[in-house]
């Protein structure tokens, strides 16, 4: 009920945009942009992912360019970082050297030295990056956009690794609901990206030294006071972090970000519970199924499954409804359809998974000269052997089903 009800919620603004030709069928997503809508049909997304064309092609490759300004925007940003000297103060805080991720590293280092800035033997130039660092309230706020792009960037990339596991390889996407739930999450996804995309555009920090304000006399004197251990500044230094993070909620309450979730708060909320329930079912399934399914070797026989293993998939299929992009939840789905219906239809969520872990069995790059950790090499070595053939239906929407 909950996925239908999301489904009519975003179908309700779905308005129907103009096809040329062949081209998929483009509904409105809720920001107006071409999405691929809440009632999409499978052939039609299958030729869309398979071989865009002409129009289609030009939207696919939106989408990617999508991902590929935020990783632009998160090396410029690092870039940024380095030249202000985050490293050195990182290293001399902490004596490692961090990676320069947004809300890494980085932030528990200036996390640590805000604390007492006064006592932690910085030299002059150390002081006045921290000043500078935490009395930038666009940097703060960028940083906040940066985590959540790589988030939406995330679940934008999974849900195409579903579409290429639907198109290229076995997991097929047939069951009744989960290419609506996907499609549906996958337009939300990629509207809520293009907002901090737009964002990060106009937040984007010089790259030359150059460019860089000269600190004020504010910022000369607080600097000055932490080299000399000085604390009749520490009010003015709390001033100072105080006025900063109140400018930088200002630029995020302004937003386009923030104007689209309180648009779109409905479906956003639905989006967590569901990824909440999911994380909850592969809770319970990895507890409950561990003695089932303990021990075995790679790639080894499962044993034959009653009651207790279907009742567990049942489980986790509907989770999966709900997220769909869940790797760890649709590879124990798989391995309790293969102990309770036998390999042949637990192939798509198996395979499913590895996509969802960037392992797709038929790329050799994406194979071979890697690390895989035990449950994914299992996983890769049960879809690539042969399953059984099956000697009985499997019920509605399963793997085969025509």
């Amino acid at each position: 009920m909950a996925v239908l009800a999301l489904c009519l919620l975003l179908a309700g603004s779905a308005l129907p945009l103009e096809a040329r030709g062949d081209e998929y069928p483009f509904v409105a997503a809720l920001d107006g942009e071409p999405g691929l809508g809440s009632d999409p049909e499978l052939r039609s997304v299958e030729r869309l992912w398979r071989r865009p064309e002409d129009g289609d092609l030009d939207q696919v490759r939106s989408w990617w360019s999508l991902l590929r300004a935020v990783d632009l925007h998160r090396e410029r940003h690092e870039r940024v970082e380095a030249r202000l000297g985050l490293p050195a103060l990182a290293r001399s805080v902490t004596g490692l050297g961090p990676t320069l991720e947004p809300g890494g590293a980085v932030a528990e280092t200036l996390a640590f030295a805000a604390t007492d800035p006064f006592s932690a033997g910085l030299d002059a130039e150390q002081a006045l990056v921290l000043v500078r660092v935490l009395g930038d309230a666009r940097r703060a706020a960028r940083v906040v956009l940066l985590e959540e792009a790589r988030f939406e960037a995330g679940r934008v990339r999974a849900g195409f690794a579903l579409l290429d596991s639907h198109t290229h390889g076995l997991g097929r996407l047939e069951e009744p609901g989960v290419l609506a739930i996907l499609c549906t999450q996958l337009d939300l996804s990629l509207a809520r990206l293009r907002a901090a995309v737009k964002d990060l555009d106009g937040l984007a920090p010089p790259l030359a030294r150059s460019e860089l304000r000269a600190p004020g006399a504010d910022a000369l004197r607080i600097a000055q006071a932490f080299v000399l251990g000085d604390r009749e500044e520490g009010r003015a230094w709390s001033l100072w972090v105080a006025d900063a993070a109140t400018a930088r909620d200002a630029l995020l309450s302004a937003s386009h970000l923030a104007a689209f979730d309180r648009f779109a708060a409905a479906p956003l909320d639905e989006r967590a519970r569901g990824m909440a329930a999911a994380v909850e079912a592969c809770r319970e399934l990895r507890q409950e199924a561990a003695e089932r399914l303990e021990g075995l070797l790679l790639a080894g026989g499962l044993p034959r499954g009653g009651s207790e293993e279907q009742r567990l998939e049942a489980l986790g299929r509907t989770a999966l409804l709900r997220d769909p992009l869940h790797a760890e939840l649709n590879r124990l789905v798989g391995l309790l359809t293969e102990a309770s219906r036998g390999r042949f239809f637990a192939l798509p969520w198996l395979d499913r998974s590895l996509h969802l872990e960037g392992i797709r069995f038929y790329d050799d790059w994406t194979v071979t000269g890697r690390t895989r950790t035990a449950e994914q090499q299992d996983t890769l070595t049960r879809v690539l052997t042969p399953p059984d053939p099956p000697t009985s239906a499997a019920g509605p929407g399963a793997y085969g089903d025509r």
